[in-house]
């Protein structure tokens, strides 16, 4: 994969920066492809993860193997920058696999978990009620 470096003048970025509509457009529009590249990677990483278990690559012939490929299913995972929805969790025959990147029946990351207890813990010394308004980690508030 190569690394292309892009060289803006100041005159270059000012026009660019009119180009956009909004500021809050700009951000979401961000944190969108953050998402998918996140989900890119994920997805290759659980592939590459599940090729080192299967110990042989796609329609290969081995006597090394150890299980067999067996499609995948989807799941949502909630992130630090949002629901990643549809993420495709590769499975085997014998249900062996076990991915060490998305552990079993987690739906959220470590450290959405970490910021739940911490705002429900304010919000429980401060004496009100903590409540989660969107399926966004961005947006968790309380009252």
């Amino acid at each position: 994969m190569s690394c292309k470096y892009l060289y803006f003048t100041e005159k270059d970025l000012q026009q660019r920066w009119n180009e956009v509509k909004s500021e809050e457009e700009f951000w979401s529009q961000v944190t969108f492809r953050m998402k998918k590249m996140t989900k890119m990677l994920l997805e290759a990483t659980l592939r590459e993860e599940r090729e080192a278990y299967v110990n042989a690559g796609r329609y290969e012939r081995t006597e090394g193997r150890t299980d067999h490929r067996n499609g995948t299913y989807e799941r949502d995972l909630l992130t630090t920058l949002g629901w990643i929805t549809d993420i495709r969790v590769p499975r085997c025959r014998r249900r062996g696999f076990r991915s060490k990147i998305i552990q079993r029946y987690t739906r959220k990351q470590e450290k959405v978990t970490e910021a739940l207890k911490e705002m429900c813990v304010v919000a429980v010394s401060r004496k009100r009620p903590c409540h989660l308004r969107t399926k966004s980690a961005s947006s968790l508030q309380y009252d």
